[in-house]
C-alpha cells in the first residue's frame, strides 16, 4: 500500500463480475491510499509522472496489531474479492464486542459494498482508492495485500486464522462464522421475482463457475451433477454472472430440467447473496458463494481442485468439502494457483480446465450433497 499524490486528473475504471463498469475520477493534486497493483496500473496507463509516491505503508507506525480499541477507530483496507472481505468479519464482530465505542471502517472495491453496508460491526464503507483525509480520521489501520496470494502459510493455514493473526488476534478466541446482513429490500425483491419458483421443493443454489478458470469445474461435470440432483428430486437454481445468462438459458432449454436460471437477474453481489438467502443449500467451487452461504447459515458443499477445502471451509457449521487435487500438484496438496490463468499442468497437457477436476467423483459428490441436506433438515424436524 502507498500514499500517493496525483499530478493530473485521473479517471479509473473497474470491471464488476457482471461486466458492468464502475468509473470514478481522482482530481489533480489530491492524496490517496492505493494498493501497489492499482498504483502500478495507473502509472502504466497515465505514465510514471502521473503519481507521486509520498510514502509506503511500511513507514507508518499506527498499524493495528491487537491494541486496545476502547474509544478508538480502525480502518481496514483490502482490495480482494468477496470471500477475502468476509474473512475479516469475525474479527470485526470480536472487536465490537470487546472494546467500548470502537469504530470500524472498511475500504474495498465498490463492487462489494452492497455486502457490507448493512453489517452491524462496520461503521463506514469506503472505496478502495481511499482519500487520505478519510484514512487520517482513524487511529489505526490494517492492510492485507498478499495475505493469501503471496503467503506460504496460506498453503497450510485456514484463511480465518491468517486474517486473525494479521490483526494481531489469537484465532482460537474467535467465532469464525462470517457475518453478512442483507437489507430487507434485497430479500423482498427476490421474494417477488422468484415467487413462483420459491414454491419448489429442496432448493439448491449451484454456482456454475469461480472467478478464476483454474477453480472452475469443466461444464460437463457441473451439468452431470445438476442432472443427478434433479433425478433425486432437488430444484437447482443456477447462480452465474448476468453476462452468462444465454449459456445458462440454453442449457436449461436443451435439457428441460427442474432448474431455475437466476443469472439473468444477478447483476451484483448483494443480489446474488439475496438468492442464496432463499435457498436450502449451496453448492459450488472455491468462490465467494461458499462464504456468502456460510454467512447466511446455509449448508455448503464446496468443490475444490487447486486448494484443499479445509483451508476455507474448516470452521463452517454445516459444510462438506470435496477435494480432488492431482498427485502431481505439490504431492497431492494442491497448487494454490491464485492467478486468473490456467495452471501450468493444464497448459502442459493442452487442456482447457485444471486436470485435477478429472479426479472429481460425481457420484460421491452428489451423495455428499444429498447426505448433508438430509442431515441438516432432518435435524430441524
Amino acid at each position: 500500500m502507498k500514499i500517493i499524490k496525483t499530478n493530473r486528473d485521473i479517471f479509473l475504471e473497474f470491471q464488476t463480475d457482471s461486466n458492468n463498469i464502475i468509473r470514478f475520477s481522482l482530481p489533480n493534486n489530491k492524496k490517496y491510499i492505493m494498493s501497489d497493483a492499482v498504483c502500478q496500473n495507473t502509472m502504466q496507463l497515465y505514465g510514471n509522472n502521473a503519481l507521486n509516491i509520498e510514502k509506503d505503508f511500511k513507514e507508518l507506525n499506527n498499524r493495528y496489531t491487537g491494541q486496545d480499541l476502547t474509544n478508538k477507530s480502525l480502518i481496514s483496507i483490502r482490495e480482494g474479492g468477496a470471500g477475502d472481505l468476509l474473512f475479516k468479519t469475525p474479527v470485526f464482530r470480536y472487536l465490537k464486542n470487546t472494546y467500548t465505542n470502537c469504530k470500524i471502517g472498511l475500504s474495498c472495491s465498490p463492487v462489494y459494498h452492497g455486502l457490507f453496508t448493512h453489517n452491524p460491526d462496520i461503521d463506514n464503507v469506503y472505496i478502495h482508492v481511499l482519500p487520505l483525509e478519510a484514512f487520517q480520521k482513524y487511529d489505526y489501520f490494517s492492510t492485507f495485500e498478499g495475505i493469501i496470494e503471496f503467503n506460504k502459510e496460506a498453503e497450510y493455514k485456514n484463511a480465518y486464522d491468517l486474517y486473525a493473526e494479521r490483526f494481531g488476534i489469537n484465532p482460537t478466541i474467535l467465532d469464525k462464522t462470517p457475518v453478512l446482513k442483507l437489507s430487507e429490500l434485497t430479500l423482498d425483491y427476490w421474494g417477488c421475482v422468484l415467487r413462483n419458483d420459491l414454491t419448489r421443493s429442496k432448493k439448491i443454489g449451484f454456482q456454475w463457475r469461480a472467478s478464476s478458470p483454474v477453480r472452475t469445474l469443466p461444464f460437463i461435470l457441473s451439468a452431470t451433477i445438476i442432472h443427478k440432483l434433479v433425478d433425486l428430486g432437488y430444484s437447482v437454481f443456477i447462480l452465474d454472472a448476468i453476462w452468462r445468462k444465454n449459456d445458462v438459458a440454453k442449457f436449461i432449454s436443451d435439457n428441460k430440467l427442474n432448474v431455475v436460471d437466476t443469472s439473468k437477474f444477478s447483476d451484483n453481489f448483494e443480489r446474488m447473496a439475496g438468492i442464496i438467502a432463499l435457498m436450502k443449500m449451496f453448492v459450488g467451487p472455491d468462490s465467494s458463494g461458499t462464504h456468502i452461504a456460510a454467512a447466511l447459515g446455509k449448508p455448503v458443499v464446496g468443490l475444490y481442485g487447486p486448494f484443499r477445502s479445509e483451508l476455507r471451509l474448516k470452521y463452517y457449521k454445516h459444510a462438506v468439502g470435496i477435494d480432488c487435487m492431482a498427485q502431481k500438484c505439490n504431492n497431492g496438496r494442491g497448487c494454490y494457483n491464485h492467478s486468473y490463468q490456467l495452471c501450468d499442468f493444464a497448459k502442459e497437457l493442452g487442456e482447457k480446465a485444471a486436470p485435477c477436476w478429472k479426479l472429481l467423483d460425481v457420484d460421491r459428490t452428489v451423495k455428499a450433497i444429498d447426505d448433508l441436506y438430509k442431515e441438516v433438515y432432518e435435524e430441524e424436524k
